[in-house]
């Protein structure tokens, strides 16, 4: 098990703050950090689980950020004493070394949920902040519960009349209870590809994964070539990234940047169209961007799709039959297992109130986002911030 920086759970939050953020993961410390570097000292960072990125401590055994270098401003170099590609414990220790390093465990209130963000407090402090260990006020109001929050179960027709087991990604642990078994796991993405590689690994009899559309896969093989070269050398890493800070989302200068770094990267992008899973059109962070279909960065699932371990069918479960699934091309696949890695959203209306006026369409994301200045600053609330979305 994971080592939890034991936080500060033992009182109620104070009745004024200057500032409360919703959230523990990456976003939610930098942001508390840097906030304390600038000398606001009046604020709290309300975390639902039982530590910093507690996220993290739910998620299948084998997993590993699928991209490098999370490393958060002024660490203390703290990122260099761990692996580029970090494994979940570690990102969970990680934090928990960070907030310890900007002494920020007396602002970390774990095991408080928000129950309800709004804006109906008194007119110097407008926001009111309802949590499971009571309520408070506060001046600003930060969002940092990421993206990808709420695991999203796909309504599919007849579900109960499958004999079998439907879990959704995140609560799978591993292939233990699949092993001798035929499973369909549901998606393409860097979860649906992951969990599929251990289910063969593993022992499964049969494993084949539902694509839906077109996605890019990239072996993790280059880019940890690339990271040795690079990070020792300086040409990619933190420093790197708070160069590219200033420039704003959308912009002309943005989606350069994108397009240049997408040239590069596809240079390592498989064509994996002969097996069913067409190659997008678009450069894998534009095509991430504009559609939420993020890139696979494969760890072997490439490999086992090309030698047939792993099947691929193309489409998306149109319902369930009593020992399997059909498609919408009216095919049927037997399955004793389906593992649905449809992925994750926001949830923000479960807390935040008023989304209907805060959220608005962003490109062709899923779901309705925050409606920002694109930097992280609400259109609507000039005292209210979504950081970390990327916007």
């Amino acid at each position: 098990m994971p080592t939890v920086t034991k936080m500060n759970v033992a009182h109620s939050l104070p009745p004024t703050l200057d500032v409360v953020i919703v959230g523990a993961g990456f976003c939610g410390l930098s942001a508390a950090a840097a906030l304390k570097t600038y000398g606001v000292e009046s604020l709290a960072v309300c975390e639902a689980g039982a530590g910093p990125g507690s996220f993290w401590m739910g998620n299948y055994d084998r997993i590993h950020l699928h991209s490098p270098w999370h490393d958060l401003p002024a660490d203390g170099g703290l990122g260099s004493t761990y692996s580029m590609y970090k494994a979940g414990h570690e990102v969970v220790r990680y934090l928990g070394a960070y907030a310890a390093h900007h002494q920020l465990m007396p602002l970390v209130h774990t095991h408080t949920p928000v129950t309800q963000l709004s804006r109906d407090g008194s007119a110097s402090h407008p926001w009111r902040v309802v949590t499971s260990r009571g309520e408070c006020l506060a001046r600003h109001a930060v969002v940092a519960t990421s993206a990808c929050r709420v695991p999203w179960r796909p309504e599919i027709a007849d579900s109960e009349a499958f004999r079998g087991s439907v879990l959704h990604s995140r609560d799978y642990r591993n292939s233990g209870p699949f092993a001798g078994k035929t499973v369909v796991v549901v998606g393409s993405g860097n979860s649906a590809a992951e969990i599929a590689l251990d289910l063969v690994q593993g022992g499964a009899d049969s494993v084949t994964m539902v694509a839906k559309g077109a996605r890019h896969f990239m072996a993790i093989g280059a880019f940890k070539y690339i990271g040795k070269i690079a990070r020792p050398l300086g040409i990619l890493g933190p420093r790197q990234v708070r160069k590219l800070h200033p420039i704003t989302f959308d912009s002309k200068k943005y989606w350069s940047k994108l397009r240049s770094f997408d040239k590069m990267m596809g240079r390592f992008c498989q064509d994996l169209s002969a097996h069913g899973i067409p190659k997008p059109a678009l450069g894998p962070g534009e095509e991430s961007v504009r559609s939420g279909r993020i890139g696979v960065i494969d760890v072997g699932a490439i490999k086992a799709i090309r030698g047939g371990a792993i099947a691929v069918r193309s489409g998306h479960v149109a319902a369930f039959t009593t020992d399997g699934i059909t498609l919408d091309s009216g095919a049927q696949l037997a399955a004793d297992a389906v593992i649905l890695a449809t992925g994750f959203r926001h949830g923000l209306g479960e807390f935040l109130a008023n989304t209907d006026q805060l959220l608005g369409p962003l490109l062709q994301w899923c779901e309705p986002m925050p409606l920002t200045d694109k930097r992280c600053r609400s259109q609507v609330h000039p005292d209210l911030w979504f950081v970390g979305w990327e916007l």
